[in-house]
């Protein structure tokens, strides 16, 4: 038995969001008491058990007799079998509990990206966590690879955003004030996701960055920006994760992109000292600053995200396919479109993207003769 009120360090190093299953393994323990023991080490460090430790906390306030011990697997200390475990094996141990129940994580998206990070921080690959679930035992190695680039792209990737995010505000380490919990009410978690997808695969993207008008040197200015509407959270009428998922299209048309940039320059990062601070002199908590700071730039945020959505509604109404072709006609006619100009180095892509072009022209001009040449034969049987 151990004493369920002793303050014990937590392997996870998270906090217990998922409140549904915590009130679930409540009610549980209160009708046919503890079920399972939670796994502690000798000097006293939770690898497995933090929701019933949760649990236990808050049954000991209304009956402390019956609430002030949990069972527990003590690890073996120094000199004992086998002997004190190393980090890297604890994580193995808390990331096998974590999926014996059904070969699925109860993490929240976010606390599953935190504790993939620190098992690989702490020695435990990737691939070795993955090897632990039994839903990818006997997989084949391509399959694998698969499997291991999604949980990349879904958890890792999201989360160097996060750190990128947390970097630029001086808030290293701060995941609490990124997300609530398992909700995600304020869709922050999801916005992150939604913006690694849009990094990875548009705003480091030479081709794409070419179509959008966007230069290599801008690309921490568009971070800049994305950052600040995550931090904003509330966005007119829109989810903020769901603008992540429009900036791809809303940085190619010209004017929504001149009004988001603006966004870098008109919207301070920084409040001033004393908007940060009560009356004592005491710094607020960095949720109640972000507050704060969104009260703020509510108004511009409002006024630029809505015109750059106007703007981009118009294009959706203006663009058909004779415009778009025409749009495109103009640019290769640019005067400017001079393959002399460019470096030796950047002359392969330029053969490569020329390709492309010819490829999409010479299909485009297939379908046309295609579509004249049934439309005279319809004509003709009539």
């Amino acid at each position: 038995m151990f004493d369920s009120q002793k303050k014990c360090p937590d392997a996870s190093n998270t906090k217990n969001n998922d409140t549904e299953n915590t009130k679930t393994l409540q009610k549980s323990i209160e009708h046919t008491g503890q079920q399972s023991p939670a796994i502690i080490t000798c000097d006293g460090f939770l690898i497995n058990g933090n929701r019933r430790k949760t649990v236990f906390d808050t049954l000991y306030d209304t009956n402390p007799a019956k609430y002030s011990m949990m069972k527990v697997v003590i690890l073996p200390n120094v000199g004992e079998p086998g002997g004190p475990p190393t980090l890297k094996e604890i994580e193995h141990i808390e990331n096998r509990y974590q999926l014996q129940r059904d070969g699925k994580s109860e993490y929240y998206g976010f606390d599953m990206a935190l504790s993939i990070q620190r098992k690989i921080e702490n020695g435990l690959t990737l691939k070795e966590q993955l090897l632990d679930d039994p839903r990818y035992t006997g997989m084949s190695d391509s399959d694998f690879k698969k499997v291991m680039n999604k949980y990349e792209k879904d958890y890792l990737l999201p989360l160097e955003c996060v750190d990128r995010y947390l970097e630029s505000l001086d808030r290293l380490g701060l995941y609490d004030s990124v997300s609530t919990g398992s909700g995600d009410k304020e869709g922050r978690w999801q916005a992150f996701i939604d913006y690694s997808k849009f990094f990875s695969n548009s705003l480091t993207n030479d081709k794409w960055r070419i179509e959008a008008g966007v230069e290599e040197d801008e690309i921490g200015d568009v971070e800049d920006v994305a950052f600040k509407m995550i931090r904003k959270r509330e966005v007119p009428s829109r989810k903020v994760h769901v603008v992540m998922r429009d900036l791809k299209k809303l940085y190619k048309n010209r004017d929504a992109k001149k009004l988001l940039a603006s966004l870098e320059s008109d919207v301070e990062i920084r409040l001033p000292r004393e908007d940060c601070r009560d009356e004592d002199g005491k710094e607020f908590p960095a949720r109640v600053i972000d507050t704060i700071w969104g009260k703020k730039y509510k108004t511009t945020f409002a006024h630029k995200i809505n015109a750059a959505y106007g703007h981009l509604e118009t294009q959706n109404i203006r663009e058909t396919p004779l415009t778009l072709l025409d749009a495109a006609l103009k640019k290769l006619n640019h005067a400017d479109m001079d393959l002399s100009i460019i470096s030796i180095s950047d002359l392969d892509k330029a053969k490569k993207l020329s390709t492309s072009i010819k490829s999409k022209a010479d299909n485009l001009e297939s379908q046309a003769y295609r579509f004249i040449k049934n439309f005279k034969n319809l004509a003709n049987k009539k």
